[in-house]
Parts: C-alpha cells; structure tokens; sequence
C-alpha cells in the first residue's frame, strides 16, 4: 500500500483485514513511520499493526494541512482498500463526537506530546471535510487507479474514450471461444503447425494441474492430432 503526499511516501503490504483493535498509544517506531515529514518503507508480519500505522499517516497528514483530494492510498485488493476507509472514517467520526478532553487524549495517542499542542478544531473538521471530498477519499486498487488515468487520458494511451473494462464472466467467455477456434483449425488442418503444437501441449498437461475447463478441449485436440509415435498413442496400440 501506498500513501503520498507532495512527493512524500510511505508503502507497505496489508494482509491484517481483521475488526480494528483498540487503539492504545503508538509505539514509538509506528509513531516514525506515521509522521508525514519522513519518506519510510514499512515491511512487517501479519497483525503487527501496518495498516494502523497506514491510517495514523492519513490522519497526521491532514492534522498538517494536507486536503484529502490531495491524498492518495494504493493497494492490491478491494477488500483492504475498504478496511482502511472504514478504519479512517470510523476514527474521524469518534472525534467529532469526543469531547475536549477525550480529543486531546486522542490526539496524544497519535502524534505523542506535539498532540498536546494540537488546534482541536481542524481535526473535528476532518470527518465533514473527507465526506465532502469530490469522489471520496482516494484509496483505491492499484488497477482501479490505473483504469481511472486511463479514463482521462483515453487517447494519449491508445484507447478509445468511454472504454469498459472487461468483467470476468466476459473474458472467460472470449477466452473459451478461442480455445474452441484452436482446436477447430487444428481439426481442419491436422498436418499443420498448429495441430502439432497442441498435440505436444496435450501430451504434457497431467490430469492434477488441468484447469477445470481444460479436459474436454485437450481430449478433443489429443483426439483429432495425436501423433502415431506419441507415448499415449503407442501405450493405446501395446494395450489392444
């Protein structure tokens, strides 16, 4: 995951998706890697705490000034990318409802004394301030944010405008009619190329690591090209 602002970054891997824990004070490692002026790598087992520290860097960067339209948070599934929203806005919405003293102690937790220090004020605008964000907070997949550049810069990337992504059910279906167009060239034209490739690829595809849409088509392309002095075709000729 990725989180950067005016050219400061900060990445790590999220693999603890679990219910937030409570928040006790940071540790003051995780208080260093949150602090928006360092550029940090952050590299940790499961549970250790990344994606608090991911989410204590967004606060402190907005608690500095930065706008959440300027903020962006990359990872690799949706479902991360939902647990570290949730785990933002439900923090910010505890403040807003906090009172003085319950903030300031909150504050202390995150940043250590400078939270002591802290104009109280701003971090209660922060929750109204995400919400009114045009497009939400940007955390997002890396592809969702590689679709959404290619969305505005169509042309310069070779592409029509208003392309679509191709969803699954679409691609298994292409995918399948391209395999079913193999093997019906190699039908017509047995002798070919094509036919002798797909005669080698079936002779190597073991039963254990066929995909579960493979069988018919590799039966149908061993059927229609397998060489005479293939192993599987002698083995045939030695049993009858």
């Amino acid at each position: 995951m990725v989180v950067g602002h005016a050219g400061r970054v900060v990445s790590a891997t999220v693999t603890n998706l679990g219910p937030p824990p409570p928040r006790p004070g940071a540790t003051p490692q995780q208080r260093a890697a949150a602090d928006p002026m360092a550029n940090v790598w952050v590299t940790a087992s499961a549970g250790s705490g990344k994606t608090r520290v991911l989410v204590d860097r967004l606060l402190r960067l907005m608690l500095e000034g930065a706008p959440p339209q300027r903020l962006l948070c990359l990872t690799f599934t949706k479902a991360a990318a939902a647990e570290m929203a949730n785990r933002l806005h439900a923090e910010l919405a505890e403040w807003t409802m906090l009172g003085d003293t319950g903030l300031r102690e909150r504050l202390v937790l995150l940043m250590g004394p400078r939270g002591a220090k802290q104009d109280l004020a701003p971090a209660r605008r922060l929750f109204a301030q995400v919400l009114d964000t045009p497009g939400g907070l940007k955390i997002q997949t890396i592809h969702a944010f590689c679709e959404s550049l290619l969305g505005r810069f169509p042309l310069e990337a070779g592409l029509p405008p208003q392309f679509q992504v191709m969803d699954e059910r679409t691609a298994a279906e292409l995918l399948e009619d391209a395999r079913n167009g193999v093997i019906a060239a190699a039908r017509e034209e047995p002798d070919s190329d094509l036919a002798n490739a797909l005669a080698v690829v079936s002779e190597y595809v073991g039963e254990v690591e066929r995909p579960t849409s493979w069988p018919p088509i590799v039966e149908i392309s061993a059927y229609v090209v397998e060489p005479e002095d293939s192993p599987s075709a002698m083995a045939r000729d030695s049993e009858k």
